[in-house]
């Protein structure tokens, strides 16, 4: 009789182990790659700021004042200036800064919805970079433009009474008590100030820092009464796009979802992010810091602010 070769092979329960083991690896390791995917894309968010920070050092370097927040309002804004310093200066010359943002030329195709790689955080879940709504005044229909996930520092206060007047001001008129206007005397980031005018420090001073946007508003802008303040980054039309505050009303958004100073204003008007615990800013010397969204609000006012001479705390 011949030998009989018995060929051995898995039983159920000894498959059923193993499919058990892989899916506790792949548990395990799952929490392990996130992080690794989370600390790439801050890395990248940190270098978006970097580079941005310098652009302002290097449009500084060659007006000799800072870029304005915007030219004008309904005119272009400080992310269309900083263009040629961010190696887009064909982007930068198919825009016409003496024209408002609805009157924008379009020969060679519309230079308002073309996307920026470094203006975008990759933390951010968003599924499209071009606004849907929003970006319209009451003279023009909504016109569509790339977003940004980064805004420009516009001091501590939103609102803040005129001296001149005794009327109550807005922060987006740079009119405000330490927002970013030329007529503002505390304000960080506008046409007539340079280096010398940051007399608290550049290392104390912010520049830019990500800004605050639920999903549910992602590419819905402040235009229309419609309050989602991420519309296009070029739009000076409409300044919860280009710019924020920090300060005691308007804390670090918590997490994406936040909307703590609703009170006051709203997500419109605050700094956050979708790292996990922080939001990053560069500040005016160029240095890129992580901020955890529990940091007291007088220091964060105290940081968006210029000139006002006051001792920071430890943060």
């Amino acid at each position: 009789m011949k030998n009989m070769i018995v060929k051995k092979g898995f039983t159920l329960i000894e498959l059923l182990v193993v499919i058990a083991i892989i899916a506790i690896l792949i548990g395990l390791l799952l929490p392990a790659v996130q992080k690794v995917r989370e600390a790439a894309a801050r890395s990248t968010c940190q270098n978006n700021l970097k580079q941005m920070g310098l652009a302002m050092h290097n449009f500084q370097s060659t007006y000799g004042v800072f870029p304005p927040s915007r030219v004008a309002d309904q005119k272009l804004t400080w992310a269309v200036l900083i263009l040629p310093y961010m190696e887009q200066e064909n982007l930068y010359k198919q825009f016409d800064v003496t024209k408002q943002y609805y009157q924008q030329p379009t020969t060679n195709g519309d230079p308002r919805t073309k996307e920026v790689k470094s203006f975008f955080c990759p933390s951010y879940p968003r599924t499209s970079k071009i606004s849907t709504n929003g970006d319209s005044s009451p003279t023009f229909p909504h016109t569509p433009g790339a977003c940004a996930d980064y805004n420009t520092i516009s001091g501590s206060l939103e609102r803040y009474t005129n001296p001149g007047t005794g009327a109550w001001d807005n922060w987006r008129d740079g009119n405000g008590a330490n927002g970013m206007s030329k007529k503002s005397p505390n304000g960080t980031l506008m046409g007539e100030f340079n280096f010398n005018h940051i007399s608290d420090g550049t290392s104390n001073t912010f520049l830019i820092g990500e800004k605050h946007i639920p999903v549910k508003w992602f590419g819905i802008g402040f235009g229309g009464g419609l309050g989602g303040g991420d519309g296009s980054i070029y739009n000076g039309d409409q300044e919860w796009h280009f710019c924020r505050v920090a300060g005691p009303s308007f804390p670090l958004a918590t997490g994406p979802s936040d909307a703590s100073a609703s009170a006051t204003s709203n997500h419109a008007s605050m700094f956050g992010s979708y790292h996990s615990g922080v939001v990053q800013f560069v500040f005016c010397d160029a240095s890129v810091r992580a901020l955890t969204p529990g940091i007291p609000t007088a220091t964060l006012a105290l940081l968006s602010q210029r000139d006002d001479g006051q001792v920071i705390p430890q943060y």
